[in-house]
């Protein structure tokens, strides 16, 4: 198990990565209800070319920035359950890689993925 020591209100943390997981999938599954909103009001055509306002997907727990993606880039880029979409700069490079950037934000895998958080 790998322990990452985060800075949390001033106090260094020891974290587990699974609880950093866990925090990222809280992040992923809010922004599919965003997704799942967004697709019915824009409807099939407009998913593809309208952005929407999703929420950093970073470990970070009291992370509350928006990456602006279309529906149908956040379907392609969680295609591969162990891939996030954060911003850039919220990285945690002993536990996950960046596979894109794109803009001001990046596209991660993370290295160990629960099978119950999938």
């Amino acid at each position: 198990m790998i322990i990452i020591e985060q800075l949390i209100d001033g106090i260094i943390v020891d974290i587990s990565e699974r609880r950093l997981v866990e925090n990222e999938t809280i992040f992923r599954d809010a922004n599919r209800q965003i997704k799942e909103m967004a697709s019915r009001v824009l409807g099939q055509a407009q998913k593809t070319v309208i952005p929407v306002g999703f929420y950093c997907e970073c470990s970070d727990r009291d992370c509350r920035e928006r990456i602006e993606l279309t529906p149908e880039e956040f379907d392609e880029v969680h295609s591969i359950a162990n891939q996030f979409v954060i911003k850039c700069g919220h990285e945690i490079l002993r536990v996950e890689d960046i596979v894109e950037v794109q803009g001001d934000y990046c596209i991660i895998q993370k290295h160990f993925m629960p099978e119950d958080l999938v």
